[in-house]
């Protein structure tokens, strides 16, 4: 229990106030103190070993289908992060340039030389088109100026409250401009709305972003300016709700000796548990297919005609897997264990989860197939950080399908490196989810977590280092245990934004 750890009753006073049970909290030390163990590699995914192929004909065939559909579908969007990221060289550059002349001087180093590009191309971004305004605002001759000047003073604008009564580098991400569409600026939330009011075919379309609370009213304010705007110009009507990362999945923070770590007033310092905690938000929506992208991964909407094409496409892939397997599983309960019924679940794990089975109880067709399904579309590995698709080997089962991040393979084992190196497509976020069962019920998405497939990763605040401890990340440990399904899309479904460079690039124009 608990107490194990030395946990004093206040310290349980305040666990138990934030929502955290004492076997979690044990649990959290327990990982902290043994470490978590790395995945298991068997080989990576990749076309017709994991991964499917969709020919053009099929393509159209899905869309239809999911044009045809009638259930409840939803757009699920994590949307809390900061964009602070997206900044983080402009702050080392602002520290540096205390006039024109300092930043000219600057960009001419070779350690800078690619944010030239970055200055001289400043027109073409939608930041600078907003704060276009204030600069001459504040600048009666800003026009006339030299660019060196224009440049110097395009970079303070960025680090003053000017937009909403905020810095640019302290927005959301997803409020950061990101696009111009016919001389208009568009943030990412906004790109999210116009790609949903695309995708979802009937006339209400929802959407769900998870957002931080003390952001909450920066984004009531843009759904005010944009919500008739866009329901007129798309002829949709928006559902747009929000919520919060819970209290409940905050992790302890530690020190190198596994102690927890206190602020100043001897509180246990808990934090954020990653983008796995937003699995209890996915818990809550009511929907019968979401779609699960990230908030950054938008593009401009010259090319988002072919996004749209495989999101629909995804979704009809599931909408045809589904109804195998609700038929499947209802003939099951109804009429029994017989050859036919298990010839027809072999057929479909083999033709849509590259598994051969041989089933041979109603047991065992239940166990496979009554859980949640995600249809996972994959890149080709364009060298971008981040998760891949594997076969993974789980305790002493087959090997199944997940998304696992380098960071959860143990690089010192040759064998494992060496099927890291073999890895041919990249993890985009871009997911169809079905999250209910064959009698319309939800499941119950916790139950299919793997509980010990954290991240532990090394932090640092006010010049003192802490170990801090993440959950199982959304499609990675807490989806471990869906039935998967892999589908490569053309990487031009791939936009993500991590630094401000990224948006000069041609499919953000």
């Amino acid at each position: 229990m608990i107490n194990n750890f030395d946990f004093s009753q206040k310290d349980i006073a305040q666990l138990e106030k934030h929502g955290l049970n004492q076997n979690l909290i044990a649990n959290q030390m327990r990982l902290f103190k043994n470490g978590v163990e790395p995945v298991k590699l068997v080989e990576p995914a990749n076309v017709n070993n994991g991964i499917k192929s969709l020919p053009p004909e099929k393509i159209a065939g899905l869309q239809n289908s999911f044009h045809n559909y009638q259930g409840k579908s939803l757009s699920f969007i994590p949307a809390s992060g900061a964009a602070s990221r997206m900044f983080k060289d402009l702050y080392r550059l602002h520290e540096l340039s205390s006039s024109s002349e300092t930043l000219a001087n600057t960009l001419q180093e070779s350690s800078w030389s690619s944010w030239c590009d970055f200055f001289e191309n400043k027109n073409k971004l939608a930041i600078y088109q907003q704060l276009r305004p204030f600069l001459k605002n504040d600048n009666a001759d800003y026009e006339n100026q030299n660019e060196n000047q224009q440049n110097y003073l395009f970079l303070k604008a960025l680090f003053q409250p000017l937009i909403q009564e905020n810095a640019v580098v302290d927005l959301p991400k997803a409020l950061v401009p990101f696009h111009l569409e016919q001389e208009n600026v568009v943030t990412a939330f906004e790109a999210q709305l116009v790609e949903a009011c695309y995708t979802q075919p009937l006339e209400k379309v929802a959407l769900h972003f998870t957002i931080s609370e003390n952001k909450a009213s920066l984004f009531q304010k843009m759904v005010e300016e944009k919500l008739k705007v866009l329901e007129e110009a798309y002829q949709k009507k928006l559902k747009i709700d929000f919520s919060y990362q819970k209290r409940h999945t905050d992790t302890l923070a530690v020190d190198h000796e596994n102690k927890p770590v206190r602020d100043r007033e001897g509180q246990l310092i808990l934090r954020p548990g990653g983008h796995g905690a937003l699995l209890d938000n996915l818990n809550d929506v009511d929907a019968d297919i979401v779609f699960i992208k990230n908030i950054d991964n938008v593009s401009s909407k010259r090319i988002l005609e072919e996004n749209v094409t495989y999101k629909q496409a995804l979704a009809g892939l599931l909408i045809e897997v589904q109804d195998k397997i609700f038929s499947l599983l209802n003939e099951l309960e109804k009429k029994g264990f017989n050859e036919a019924l298990a010839t027809e679940a072999d057929s479909i794990a083999e033709t849509y989860f590259f598994r051969k089975i041989n089933f041979d109880s109603a047991q065992a067709i239940f166990n496979f197939y009554n859980r949640p399904l995600r249809i996972c579309g994959m890149v080709k590995n364009q060298g971008e950080p981040g998760g891949g698709p594997y076969w993974v080997q789980h305790d002493n089962q087959q090997p199944s399908l997940q998304i696992v991040e380098s960071s959860q393979i143990d690089k010192k084992d040759k064998n494992q490196l060496a099927i890291l190196k073999k890895s041919t497509h990249f993890n985009p976020v871009d997911l169809v989810c079905g999250l209910k069962n064959y009698k319309g019920n939800a499941f119950e998405l916790t139950h299919f977590r793997n509980e010990n497939e954290c991240f532990i990763s090394i932090k640092s605040k006010n010049g003192k280092e802490f170990k801090a401890l993440e959950l199982p990340g959304l499609w990675n440990g807490a989806m471990a245990y869906w039935n998967t399904i892999m589908v490569e899309v053309p990487v031009n479904t791939f936009n993500p934004v991590k630094t401000i460079l990224d948006l000069l690039k041609p499919n953000h124009q």
